[in-house]
């Protein structure tokens, strides 16, 4: 283990816990800073637009450690947001949100990417009525591309929710509150509560002026370090992957989680922090009893091919080729398909060959 004196992990997210938490199991015994924006412990994001906005879930279920705190000996700084190096998104907002969908209003929803979705999907649980409003053709266009876009949009449509893509919002109306919201087409929906999921930038204005690069996030290479001792985990750190070889910044809990352990390996100096962290990004969906997972890369001009299952019954495997490469697997309530493809992604395995097996 190198012999530093004092790490400073900023953000009490998956990503910063994890790595504490590893560096500890590494043997690391000096002083550690876990700084955090939230007053919260960290906690886990996912269940914020499902089981917690539902009110199946109570905050206490979604703490992301059980064990205490004190093992880890940590200098938590909670409710302190970093203002120099080295020294719906939060747990707050879903709440605020809960208790506003109390009162059975008319919701629209602004964006039709995972989180907008899981959020229609879940005040529909809730019996109330939903407008999803979406820029492009299909829901999930970025993550799942168009064909399999128009799957998720037959989902919502058949459980009541009012869904209309390729149409954006040009104004809000009302007096002392929304009472309605004009689109791009001209048209209206009337609305008591609107919920924007149009993504999330990554935040990094308080690292202006610290000589990082900043792009999209603080720019890493493969190794996941953004300058000599400074390293990045999550959703924040935009790194090389050499696997796609591509530059790229991951907002899902899995990255955040391997990203956070990858880089206390990286400061323990182990052998595993030697090797470039090249993973394969994998996230799910949890949307009216189905669960979508998504392994890979996806791009839009991608070969799609549906290799197990049916679209009507909505339970099947669908593989993305791309350069004569499994590029991507999505799963519709078939994990054990979504665990035995990623594992083939991760060693470049020939697109036609995985199809030959089929």
């Amino acid at each position: 283990m190198r012999k530093l004196e004092r790490i400073a992990v900023v953000g009490a997210s998956l990503a910063g816990l994890r790595a504490a938490e590893s560096l500890r199991r590494l043997g690391y015994g000096g002083a550690l800073v876990l700084v955090g924006a939230e007053k919260h412990l960290p906690y886990d994001r996912p269940p914020l637009s499902k089981e917690l906005l539902q009110g199946r879930w109570e905050v206490d279920r979604i703490g992301l450690r059980r064990q205490p705190y004190e093992e880890l000996e940590l200098d938590l700084r909670l409710g302190v947001r970093a203002t120099a190096l080295h020294l719906l998104r939060t747990l707050d907002d879903a709440l605020a949100l809960r208790a506003a969908l109390e009162a059975r209003p008319r919701v629209l929803v602004v964006g039709a990417g995972f989180i907008g979705a899981e959020v229609a999907a879940s005040c529909r649980a809730r019996g109330l009525q939903v407008t999803l409003v979406e820029p492009l053709p299909v829901p999930l266009a970025r993550g799942l591309g168009e064909a399999m876009g128009r799957v998720c949009a037959e989902l919502h449509r058949d459980q009541g929710v009012d869904l209309r893509c390729g149409v954006g919002v040009s104004g809000f109306q009302g007096h002392q509150r929304i009472e309605r919201v004009t689109l791009s087409d001209g048209s209206s929906v009337e609305a008591d509560l609107v919920v924007v999921g149009i993504g999330a930038a990554p935040e990094t204005g308080w690292l202006e002026g610290s000589g990082l690069r900043l792009d999209d996030g603080v720019v890493c290479d493969g190794f996941c370090a953004a300058a000599p001792g400074v390293f990045a985990a999550g959703d924040v750190a935009r790194w090389h992957n050499p696997l796609f070889g591509e530059e790229m910044r991951v907002e899902h809990w899995s990255n955040a989680a391997e990203q956070g352990s990858y880089v206390a390996e990286r400061l323990a100096g182990t052998d595993l922090g030697a090797q470039p962290f090249a993973p394969v990004p994998f996230f799910w969906s949890d949307q009216y009893g189905v669960k979508i997972q998504f392994a890979g890369r996806m791009r839009p001009d991608d070969e799609v091919r549906l290799v197990a299952g049916s679209l009507a019954e909505r339970k099947f495997t669908a593989l993305y080729g791309r350069a004569g490469r499994l590029s991507g697997v999505l799963a519709w309530s078939r994990p054990r398909d979504l665990a035995k493809y990623r594992r083939l992604i991760a060693a470049a395995t020939p697109f036609e060959s995985v199809l030959a097996a089929e």
